[in-house]
């Protein structure tokens, strides 16, 4: 998978794929790409967010 991403040029690290479609007749493969979720801390009042 790290070969997908590093074809498209994605230098974030919290990127992973999600899913991989394939459509036979059109001979075509869609990638799906997300980020993944982190926690972290708001600067002013320090509660956690997603």
């Amino acid at each position: 998978m790290n070969n997908i991403i590093n074809l498209l040029n994605l230098e974030n690290k919290n990127i992973e794929i999600s899913k991989i479609e394939r459509d036979y007749n059109a001979k075509i493969k869609y990638i799906h790409v997300c980020t993944k979720t982190s926690a972290r801390f708001c600067p002013i009042c320090n509660m956690r967010m997603h």
